[in-house]
């Protein structure tokens, strides 16, 4: 008999892949379409009306938020789209826009609406 060795194989690390949120689906008659969660469809179109963080007070406290993280979503694409909104958010508010990104959390939602409405203006 003939003695054979084993090779010794290398392990692989172990590498964490971050799942993104599977976006979910609706098959209805017309086809497929995205599903998108009532609560933040209600946000949506609040902001789109107008409503401000102010006379929010009132409502649940779920839409409330919803609503403030859609001002937030908003104003991070207008930021990224122009420089002129980086340029308008360093003059009037003193902040640079990596910044801005990091400490938005902390932000009192006057701020927020104002930062937003300054935006729009552009």
């Amino acid at each position: 008999m003939v003695n054979k060795t084993i090779k010794k194989r290398k392990k692989r690390k172990s590498k964490t892949i971050k799942k993104k949120e599977k976006t979910r689906w609706i098959v209805d008659e017309y086809g497929k379409r995205e599903y998108i969660d009532i609560v933040k469809m209600i946000a949506s179109v609040r902001v789109d009306n107008g409503i401000k963080l102010k006379d929010c007070k009132g409502m649940k406290s779920i839409i409330c938020d919803e609503i403030k993280n859609e001002y937030k979503r908003r104003i991070v694409l207008m930021l990224k789209g122009s420089k002129k909104a980086k340029s308008i958010l360093k003059k009037k508010h003193n902040k640079s826009y990596k910044s801005f990104e990091k400490n938005m959390n902390r932000l009192s939602n006057d701020k927020i609406q104002k930062i937003y409405d300054d935006l729009l203006q552009i």
